[in-house]
């Protein structure tokens, strides 16, 4: 992969009016900047069927305790970045996620 193992300045600058403005106040138009991951975490846990209703689309019961499991930090994407699928793979599923950052060490919430 060549994306690099931080993204240093990724979350400086601001967006104005369908520019980004850089630290240095540079504009640049929007569709020529290309947004990565805001994060680079060292894994990604998840809650799998917390919701209801999608867990019933797809015939599911919701479980009685938290179904948790892992996702690589390969799996994040960027925004309005193509979602690609690997060759060989005939079904991919994909959706918009929420996540929580949490910047201290926690346990137990």
């Amino acid at each position: 992969m060549d994306a690099p193992d931080h993204h240093p300045g990724v979350l400086r600058g601001r967006i104005e009016n369908s520019l980004f403005v850089t630290p240095a106040g540079a504009l640049l138009p929007l569709d020529q900047v290309r947004f990565l991951p805001p994060v680079h975490p060292s894994k990604i846990v998840c809650v799998g069927r917390n919701y209801a209703e999608h867990a019933k689309e797809l015939g599911n019961e919701v479980p009685a305790e938290p179904l948790l499991f892992l996702k690589p930090p390969s799996s994040l994407n960027g925004h309005r970045a193509p979602v690609i699928r690997p060759r060989g793979v005939e079904t991919l599923s994909y959706e918009g996620e929420l996540a929580l950052v949490i910047g201290r060490r926690a346990r137990g919430i």
